[in-house]
């Protein structure tokens, strides 16, 4: 009788260990999926579906970004993986932009004319010059020049900073230097799908 009970507890004690993992697992998924909704989206993308990924070895979703990857630190560029690119997709573009910049959205990076493969790895440190060899070309940020411009935001609060991943149906072939404004502009009618990974940064 004893034994039994104890049996019966113990089984007890496994689904409710199973359920609050189970509980958990949904709960953070959902949270995760909700706090990109947030996400101010350019119009080129947001009847889109969000279907690439994006990952980091030193940003997740919602994670802060490293000093040195700002301008607090050594102002270099993250490194980031894309995945999950759909069939249809011919080139890559990357935006990373500021939504809560005072003034209104601030762009930090701008790259496009990168070619879709099974897994898109883009290094850390790529140089500010408008051709980068292997990965694509660069245009001009909102401080005015070509390549990565890091997090600064100013002292007292906390932004967020997305990295934003375009996937076009066609190779547009354009020029490097471009802004992000006319990039967008240039690519809203081949938009196929979006994928983003964003990170806070505070001073």
């Amino acid at each position: 009788m004893r034994h039994s009970l104890r049996k019966s507890v113990l089984v007890l004690f496994a689904i409710l260990v199973v359920v609050i993992i189970v509980s958990s697992l949904i709960y953070f998924n959902t949270r995760a999926h909700r706090s990109t909704k947030t996400i101010p989206l350019p119009s080129a993308v947001r009847d889109k579906p969000q279907i690439i990924k994006i990952r980091s070895p030193v940003i997740t979703n919602g994670s802060n970004i490293p000093k040195r990857y700002t301008c607090d630190g050594l102002a270099i560029s993250p490194p980031i993986t894309i995945y999950n690119i759909p069939r249809e997709v011919k080139e890559l573009v990357l935006i990373m932009y500021d939504p809560d910049a005072p003034n209104g959205i601030f762009y930090h990076w701008v790259m496009y004319q990168i070619k879709p493969s099974e897994y898109v790895n883009i290094p850390e440190a790529l140089p500010a010059t408008p051709i980068v060899s292997g990965i694509g070309v660069q245009g001009v940020n909102s401080y005015g020049k070509i390549g990565y411009g890091p997090p600064c935001p100013p002292r007292g609060s906390k932004h967020r900073y997305v990295i934003l991943v375009i996937g076009l149906n066609r190779e547009l072939r354009l020029p490097p230097g471009l802004t992000a404004e006319k990039l967008l502009a240039i690519i809203k009618p081949h938009v196929v799908a979006y994928g983003l990974l964003y990170g806070y940064y505070s001073r």
